[in-house]
């Protein structure tokens, strides 16, 4: 309430001051309002990929041993251990934390058809997310609300990126933190807050995957561009501290755990970093036809070979927009990484989707940027003149066009897009429309053995599996010691298994004919029962005679 003079005797009269309580839900309404294309383009987006990425979902691809690991690990997560064997330091457990947070609320893993599935329907999410943290990542790259959306959907409708994002790969969760690092440090105001969250994100991400430690010097590039020059340097090294606070987590964990230095008796950190650094098996030059890189390289290719082709083209002349310089770097980066040889893991293209995505829809945006419609119109009125003019050399240009050379640029922001459409259209109706990513991909093989198992087989008997099935047998009752998987039956002292107490195995044959000693051993002492499948896909049920 406020006091006023009424007359020159200052008598003092009340009167009430209305107060807007309104005003929260008017600034809501006009940030809805002033971001309304970007939130319909979104919620389309979102709809369609949706749509296209959980038709098929549960049975296309085929259910990998690596995905049965990880919903495996996650279940182990919720019974109070870091995995469902000796934890080995494989990759920083992060990831499959965040799988377990999420069958913990949803009750996933059991409730699907299979807990492969469960897990599918997590990465689902994790796309719908990334996706908005892509989207905004893209409108602070000041590319226009179409090629942003344009980004968005080749991230999300690539039949290479729906074929990846579907799976259950660490790499997935990784990529959607890297987004929301990426999205927070691109920030125009420069604040110091997003850059610190954005160091948190980052920390989850290497957690999650430790691959995308590689991502470092280009974050911190983009981060460099954004911020005012006055807190750079702070900037810098606050977020560098914050980043390296949480990801030193992981080293104390071995540390507290007596596991950070190789010795007799226990795994360690360091064991597992110079295994995947040094001593894993190269997969050979990816140009050599015949090795496992060029296998892995062709079935990128031919899953979209538009996106990955012009990704990879659009590269160099996004070096040339500063403001996706730092992105379009990445990506060469990680371009030009696997030439040099080692070991190429098949889930490496998942962080090079976003960043080709990006390029080729900021190439797309720069492109059209460049058009200005009267020189357009003007090209195409010096284009009829000299067509109509009976020598067309001598004719006079049209009024303010001096040469044909003003409307090449918008020629060929036009045959940009055209190649766009003829490149990749084509190829992404045959799998989208003729049903390709819906068809079930070839997983009878696997199924029909754990259904034969779960029909035939006592679950107190102790059987040698993939991990593909062995949280499904766990589910139906079979008991968590006695279901092996075969990889830790020769690379796990603490799992004792031989002849004399494995009473079944089950495994796809290309990996029995490539078993290690003591499962081949047991093999030998075993004879087919049944078998599933067919082709690369067939496996076989052996029943151990004693």
């Amino acid at each position: 309430m406020t006091l006023l003079p009424l007359d020159s005797e200052s008598v003092l009269v009340p009167i009430k001051v209305e107060r807007d309580t309104h005003g929260g839900a008017t600034a809501l309404l006009d940030w809805f309002r002033r971001r309304r294309v970007d939130l319909a383009i979104l919620a389309v987006l979102l709809l369609v990929a949706a749509m296209f990425h959980a038709n098929g979902m549960d049975h296309n691809p085929a259910r990998g041993d690596d995905e049965g690991t990880y919903v495996a690990q996650a279940w182990a997560v919720n019974q109070g251990e870091l995995a469902h064997y000796t934890y080995w330091y494989d990759h920083p457990p992060v990831g499959w934390i965040q799988l377990a947070a999420y069958d913990r609320v949803t009750g996933a893993f059991a409730d699907s058809d299979t807990a492969v599935a469960g897990g599918r329907e997590a990465m689902l999410v994790v796309k719908l997310a990334t996706m908005v943290a892509l989207y905004v990542l893209a409108r602070r790259l000041r590319l226009s609300p179409v090629s942003a959306g344009l980004a968005v959907a080749l991230f999300s409708l690539s039949p290479l990126a729906i074929t990846f994002q579907r799976a259950v790969w660490l790499d997935n969760i990784a990529v959607l933190w890297l987004a929301i690092s990426l999205a927070l440090v691109s920030d125009r105001r420069g604040r110091m807050g997003p850059v610190v969250l954005a160091s948190v994100c980052f920390a989850i991400a290497v957690l999650t995957k430790e691959t995308t430690l590689l991502v470092a010097p280009f974050l911190g590039w983009l981060a460099w561009r954004h911020l005012p020059a006055p807190t750079r340097l702070m900037a810098a090294v606050v977020a560098t501290t914050t980043s390296a606070i949480v990801v030193l987590g992981y080293p104390l964990l071995a540390i507290l755990r007596g596991e950070l230095i190789p010795g007799d008796g226990h795994v360690s950190l360091l064991g597992a970093v110079h295994w995947q650094l040094v001593a894993r098996e190269s997969s050979g030059n990816i140009f050599d036809t015949g090795t496992e890189a060029n296998r892995v390289l062709m079935d990128w290719f031919n899953a979209d070979p538009g996106l990955v082709l012009l990704g990879s083209l659009a590269v160099i002349p996004a070096l040339l927009i500063p403001r996706v310089r730092p992105l379009a770097a990445c990506l060469a980066f990680h371009l030009v990484l696997p030439l040099r040889g080692g070991y190429l893991p098949v889930p490496y293209i998942i962080v090079l989707i976003p960043l080709l995505a990006l390029c080729l829809a900021a190439v797309v945006d720069a492109a059209f940027r460049r058009i200005d419609l009267d020189e357009l119109r003007a090209v195409g009125r010096w284009i009829r003149h000299r067509l109509v003019n009976a020598n067309p050399l001598m004719g006079p240009p049209a009024p303010g066009v001096k040469h044909a050379a003003y409307g090449i640029e918008a020629v060929a922001a036009v045959g940009l897009a055209l190649v766009l459409a003829f490149v990749i259209v084509p190829h992404w109706s045959a799998t989208h429309v003729d049903g390709d990513l819906r068809s079930a991909a070839p997983d009878a093989g696997i199924t029909g053995a754990q259904d034969w198992l779960e029909a035939n087989v006592d679950p107190t008997a102790s059987v040698v599996v993939e991990d593909t099935i062995w949280l499904d047998l766990v589910h139906a009752g079979f008991e968590p010691d006695k279901v092996i998987w075969f990889f830790k039956v020769d690379l796990d002292p603490a799992v004792k298994a031989g002849p004399d107490n494995v009473d079944y195995v089950v495994l796809h044959n290309y990996l029995a004919e490539e078993a290690r000693p003591i499962l081949a051993d047991i093999l030998d002492h075993s004879e087919i029962v049944a078998t599933f499948g067919q082709g690369i896909g067939e496996v076989s049920v052996w029943r151990v005679q004693r």
